[in-house]
């Protein structure tokens, strides 16, 4: 002390805090009088010293610093122009050790700061919170400056000043997304704190009189550097005052008691553990639009979203922070109706269905996304052979909603696919209806009904449905849809149903994400004697064999919903390579019938370029009947060099079939052989007036063969 007002002050100085000391007078290179001495030894008499003394932790470079009886700093000269613009020269530095950050542990600076006004003398007027080294290399410093517009870190040498500027540029104050800056007339808290990961880091926190976080993050630079710090203001052309300054090596962190996900009306447990043990502890919230807390640390979600939850100690000079994501639950309750909802607020959240149900899964409504589940069919309906499950497309507007559906059919004995439009409760029986179904192929008894995966993907005016990963429908076009944003849904009907593994995503990067690895074949096989290549090919067997069906229909590769269709009011062809195995004994005709089916409410008209041994022609037909035999318009002989020719065993064919759009379809025929010679050509010569989209199939009849190198175009 040097007449009563403390000068120096340390907590421990090796070579002396172990042994008894004397106090002495001492004197060097002057001459000195001394009078008035007194001493009083022990415990008592230094505490009792104490109690009464001053004990400022900072003094002021100059007058234009102020120091409060409260303990307060407050800066003047800035709007006067009568301080120092070197901030050194105004500043509030550390007594010694009073403002001390202690060794190997996390310490806080904490302090309220009234702007009072910026300078207009220097670029960048701010207050620079620092933090000097303790050890031999004192001068290195380190700074938070606070700006009008932005805070950030300075690191430089306290033997020369402070830099311009910010260090590593700084970042801007923000507010509710906006950049914002501090005001004149306006108090901020502010929260400096010293990290202890390996050495020391530093992490800034300033927030506005209604504790919005204006701006938070660490600086990133780890020195290695454990020991003390002291701390100091420096102040560069502005006027403020800092009050309710705290320096401290208490510690507050946060911990969640629970696993799992905060979900809408759940509550979590959050514990704060302090250092020293103990402490009191102040809960808060960031938004309590989204959660809300007590103060014994219980979070109660309100709605989806984020906010951050804080743990103070110190009367709110440190602070443990905790992002804390409310979620919406998978399913959007005010858009779901009989089910039964108990487990969907949880990560791994089921719901279970009554006999018809319906459910949109959260979210806005859209044009992309990728919705999935994984069911368990129970209890279909022994009366309803249309027992159903499906993800399905939801426009709102309308009540209606297309999707492909899932059937076990009465007891599971009757499976298959079909795709609807379920508009007010009603199937819309028709068109789309009859187009779609699907019986017993596809390798539909291979599914199990305890555990079956359906995803639906809009992209845009594109629709996919798969099935365990398999494509099982696809269109791209479909009125009353299209032009909408809708909702991905669950349905049921006619059984129970438990959902689980319930996922979405929207976006239309999520959708295309999803279809670029995705299954994308333009054909199924009808049974497992159709085999579907991963190049695309397709092959009949069986024939030979005699294992095979008689029936074309149920030897097919048929098209995954649109995905093999022929455009409309366009000239399209069907062109492939076509390798001969062996023609079965069974059938008059062995042969292979490329056919296509009007899209529209006449889609069982067919009409097929049936390819037989001998000759090729036309057959038209009703798809709901079964392919006729031989050929329709009795064909045409291949010919070569003028002769009568017949297609051979193992070897390979081209064939081209032209869909001609005069007016409405026609269609032609081109078959060559391997050498290029045209062996048949003609065109059917029956003009329908139909101008709308087809869709290609591949029927087989007693035949083993190969068909590579598809293209529709």
């Amino acid at each position: 002390y040097i007449n009563g007002k403390l000068y120096y002050y340390d907590n421990g100085m090796e070579g002396f805090d172990a042994v008894d000391t004397y106090p002495v007078l001492n004197v060097g290179s002057c001459k000195a009088e001394f009078s008035a001495m007194s001493v009083t030894y022990g415990q008592e008499a230094a505490e009792k010293y104490l109690e009464t003394a001053d004990k400022a932790m900072f003094y002021g470079s100059f007058a234009d610093t102020v120091f409060g009886t409260d303990g307060s700093v407050e800066f003047t000269g800035a709007a006067a122009a009568t301080c120092s613009t070197n901030a050194k020269d105004h500043a509030a530095k550390s007594i010694g050790a009073m403002a001390a950050l202690a060794a190997n542990m996390q310490g806080t600076v904490s302090f309220d700061l009234y702007v009072g006004a910026f300078g207009g003398r220097d670029a960048m007027p701010a207050l620079a919170v620092t933090i000097n080294r303790y050890d031999g290399n004192c001068a290195e410093s380190r700074s938070l400056v606070i700006g009008q517009y932005k805070a950030g870190w300075t690191g430089w040498n306290g033997n020369g000043n402070l830099n311009d500027g910010i260090g590593d540029g700084g970042r801007a104050y923000t507010l509710a997304g906006e950049e914002t800056r501090l005001e004149e007339g306006q108090t901020y808290h502010v929260v400096f704190t010293r990290l202890m990961n390996g050495g020391q880091d530093t992490e800034l926190r300033i927030f506005d009189k209604d504790g919005n976080t204006l701006l938070h993050y660490a600086h990133g630079w780890n020195d290695g550097y454990t020991g003390r710090a002291l701390v100091s203001f420096l102040c560069r052309d502005l006027d403020c005052k800092l009050t309710n300054i705290v320096v401290t090596n208490d510690n507050v962190t946060i911990t969640k008691e629970s696993e799992g996900s905060l979900y809408e009306n759940g509550t979590a447990q959050f514990t704060a553990t302090t250092t020293p043990e103990g402490k009191s502890v102040m809960w808060s919230v960031a938004n309590e639009g989204v959660a809300t807390v007590d103060q014994t640390g219980l979070v109660t979600a309100v709605a989806p979203g984020k906010t951050t939850l804080f743990a103070a100690i110190d009367n709110g000079a440190v602070i443990a922070e905790y992002e804390v994501e409310v979620k919406a639950p998978i399913i959007n309750p005010t858009m779901a109706a009989n089910f039964d909802l108990t487990n969907l607020y949880k990560d791994d959240a089921t719901i279970t269905s009554n006999a018809n149900a319906f459910a949109a899964f959260n979210g806005a409504a859209g044009k992309y996304y990728v919705a999935t589940a994984t069911i368990k069919v129970t209890e279909p309906d022994a009366g309803d052979t249309w027992s159903r499950v499906g993800i399905s497309h939801y426009n709102a507007t309308e009540n209606a909603y297309y999707g492909l559906q899932l059937s076990a059919g009465p007891n599971f004995n009757a499976r298959k696919t079909v795709t609807m439009v379920i508009k007010d409760g009603g199937v819309q029986w028709g068109t789309v209806t009859d187009r779609s179904q699907v019986w017993g192929q596809h390798d539909l008894g291979s599914i199990d009904f305890n555990a079956v995966t359906l995803t639906a993907v809009r992209n845009g005016s594109e629709y996919y449905a798969y099935i365990n990963g398999k494509l099982y429908y696809y269109d791209n076009g479909m009125e009353g849809f299209d032009a909408v944003d809708t909702y991905p849904v669950l349905n049921v009907g006619s059984c129970k149903a438990e959902f689980s593994a319930m996922s979405v995503t929207y976006g239309q990067e999520a959708a295309e994400k999803y279809l670029e690895i995705a299954d994308k074949p333009m054909f199924y096989g009808s049974f497992a004697d159709t085999i579907i290549g991963a190049d695309g090919s397709i092959e009949f067997t069986g024939a030979a064999a005699a294992t095979c069906g008689t029936n074309a229909k149920d030897h097919a590769a048929k098209s995954i919903g649109a995905m093999a269709a022929l455009t409309a009011n366009k000239e399209s062809k069907v062109e492939f390579d076509l390798y001969i195995g062996a023609f079965g004994s069974r059938d008059a005709m062995p042969a292979l019938a490329v056919t296509i089916n009007r899209y529209d409410s006449n889609c069982a008209e067919s009409r097929s370029l049936v390819i037989g041994q001998y000759k090729a022609g036309w057959t038209g037909w009703n798809g709901n009947g079964n392919l006729n035999d031989g050929i329709g318009d009795g064909g045409r002989a291949y010919a070569l060099n003028a002769e009568e020719t017949r297609l051979e065993e193992g070897q390979t064919y081209h064939v081209v079939f032209t869909r001609l759009m005069d007016n409405g379809q026609d269609t032609k025929l081109k078959i060559t052989d391997k050498n290029g010679n045209v062996l048949l050509e003609y065109a059917h010569g029956w003009n329908d007036g139909y101008t709308g989209r087809a869709l290609v199939s591949f029927l087989c009849r007693d035949l083993d063969c190969k068909i590579t190198n598809i293209t529709i175009a």
